[in-house]
């Protein structure tokens, strides 16, 4: 008995979060506060996209994972908005924050 054929239909969306993304980190991140599970979404999928971050026999930590202002507009979080959750995000150690010192503007 043949099966009936399946079209295809053309994907909505270019963009997409994929996991996994541990729980136990989640709900950490939402004791922090509710931007900082938005925060940790948008860093998982550039981990995820990027290939900085996966899975094998031993605990494996990420590399660095670049947080611009311009991603966190996207999802409505503005720059100061961003650092400061960031920094609550360390205390609770969730990431690990590298900022690097400001360029001295040139005259």
């Amino acid at each position: 008995m043949e099966q009936p054929s399946v079209r295809k239909l053309p994907r909505r969306y270019k963009s997409f979060i994929r996991g996994p993304i541990p729980d136990g980190w989640m709900q950490k991140a939402g004791l922090v506060s509710p931007m900082a599970v938005v925060i940790g979404i948008i860093l998982w999928r550039i981990a995820h996209k990027d290939g900085l971050w996966g899975f094998n026999n031993l605990k494996r930590r990420s590399g660095a994972i670049p947080l611009t202002n311009h991603m966190c507009r996207k999802y409505g979080i503005k720059r100061s908005s961003k650092m400061n959750v960031l920094r609550a995000m360390e205390e609770a150690g969730l990431v690990r924050l590298h900022i690097p010192e400001k360029k001295t503007s040139r005259s």
